[in-house]
């Protein structure tokens, strides 16, 4: 076992083969961190638990449905922050053929593998609620469908240019996604780990037909085809809907510490049941979900997720956390869409 310890301890310690002083200082260090750790959580309302308050613990934030990368990093926001600061293991599943590419790239920018940020000549939205705080300032005044239209205007260009990636729904690259899993973040790593799980999310492995629109994309996301009222040949793909529910259960376990974001457009309700089925429900420390009462009863839902997530701490419905953003990814002000104008090429604000 690979000891790590500060700089203040190996400094105070003989060059000699101290190693029994060494491992001790180590220790030491580690529970006075976990000690601090348990009253911070404790003092934020949560109740901490002796198997989950080591200064070791690995950190994972699931974000089920990462649409364009904007709440990979939401788990920030959403625990105290003695537990933000740490380095971090993402997993963002996504479904969009068309939107997997960017993600990817965005996952290794903030995993340090890549040098600059990936450029979207595209509004990070996920609902047309979102969509109209990007048109204000790009002169898309206009409510609903004239709102809706206009923007589509601008960004038709680079709204058919998006293409997807063959080798993202190849076997190959989703077994490699969820391996990492078993490789944690190790313990004193200052830099995050974002890995991109390219599928949707259900009850059971296996295949779908997934709409996924180009226009839709920047208003509502992708949806599976049998429940979309747009059904288009041009631009329906068959795309592969992994358990993430028996993917979690194998993966983790109590003493991490794990946030889970839900937002997968009605299959959430197969996803908790899977998960309720696996006894895994414990594993949560921290939920946030979006719940699409067309599909089934949220309430219902709520009550299973209280009920059966007996050491969850904090619970989020999409309203109390930036209605699906992350800090990263909040809505612009004027001058981003000037640089938007002058950078991708899309109509001047006003035009």
């Amino acid at each position: 076992t690979r000891v790590r310890t500060s700089s203040t301890c190996r400094d105070t310690m003989p060059p000699s083969p101290a190693w029994c002083a060494l491992i001790a200082c180590s220790i030491a260090q580690c529970f006075r961190q976990a000690f601090a750790e348990r009253m911070l959580f404790a003092a934020d309302g949560g109740i901490p638990n002796r198997a989950r308050v080591r200064s070791c613990q690995r950190h994972v934030y699931i974000d089920l449905g990462a649409n364009w990368a904007n709440t990979l990093r939401l788990y920030e926001s959403l625990v105290p922050e003695v537990h933000a600061r740490r380095a971090w293991d993402v997993y963002a599943w996504e479904a969009s053929p068309l939107i997997q590419p960017y993600v990817r790239d965005t996952c290794e920018w903030l995993s340090g593998k890549r040098r600059d940020e990936p450029q979207l000549c595209l509004p990070k939205s996920g609902s047309s609620r979102i969509l109209e705080l990007y048109a204000r300032p790009l002169g898309c005044n206009a409510k609903d469908d004239a709102m809706r239209s206009c923007m589509w205007e601008k960004f038709d260009r680079h709204l058919n240019a998006l293409l997807p990636d063959p080798l993202l729904n190849g076997t190959e690259a989703y077994a490699s996604a969820l391996a990492v899993a078993t490789k944690p973040v190790m313990c004193g790593e200052k830099q995050s780990r974002f890995t991109l799980v390219p599928a949707a999310v259900g009850g059971a492995d296996g295949w779908m037909d997934l709409t996924s629109e180009p226009r839709a994309l920047i208003r509502g996301g992708a949806v599976n085809s049998s429940m979309s009222k747009d059904h288009s040949r041009e631009h329906t793909y068959r795309v592969r809907v992994g358990n993430a529910a028996a993917w979690m259960v194998r993966s983790f376990e109590e003493a991490d510490f794990v946030v889970l974001k839900v937002d997968i457009e009605g299959s959430e309700f197969s996803f908790i049941r899977e998960l309720v089925r696996l006894g895994g429900m414990h594993l949560i420390d921290v939920l946030a979900i979006e719940c699409h009462p067309d599909v089934g009863d949220c309430k219902k839902l709520t009550e299973v997720i209280k009920k059966k997530a007996t050491r969850l701490k904090r619970f989020f419905t999409e309203r109390n956390y930036n209605f699906g953003l992350d800090e990263h990814s909040m809505v612009p002000g004027r001058e981003e869409p000037r640089q938007w104008a002058k950078r991708c090429g899309i109509g001047a604000p006003g035009s």
